[in-house]
């Protein structure tokens, strides 16, 4: 797995004037040193790229220390890592647009129907008192 460094302005809802959330302006401050496109996002500690079972067998390892995965609850997959940060960014408001360059989707169409249930829940949601 690399590190895809995206430039450019992000964009929210109403235009270009919202910045992503503090704690992405921190992790892609503290990535910087590591941007280059060969550099990897899991790595030993020489640098080498993780095998994807040793970092699989790391993530049911961490998944089980913090007492999920087990019976009678929801299994969690890697793959729900990125449907939680698309969720998280789409929940500070951030366009579209922005969000599937994050995703490496090809197209925001792409990430309309895949996260198209957020807009609904958000238009849907009861105006609080």
């Amino acid at each position: 797995m690399t590190v895809r460094r995206q430039r450019g302005q992000a964009l929210g809802r109403n235009g270009p004037t919202r910045r992503p959330p503090q704690w992405a302006r921190e992790g892609a401050q503290a990535a910087l040193p590591h941007t280059a496109s060969n550099d990897h996002v899991f790595c030993s500690p020489a640098g080498a790229p993780l095998h994807y079972r040793t970092l699989a067998g790391r993530f049911q390892s961490t998944l089980k220390r913090a007492g999920l995965n087990s019976e009678g609850r929801p299994k969690v997959r890697w793959h729900d890592l990125r449907h939680t940060a698309a969720s998280l960014l789409f929940g500070e408001g951030l366009n579209v647009v922005y969000v599937s360059r994050q995703l490496g989707h090809s197209d925001p169409s792409i990430t309309l129907r895949v996260y198209a249930h957020l807009f609904d829940r958000e238009q849907h949601a009861e105006p609080s008192s």
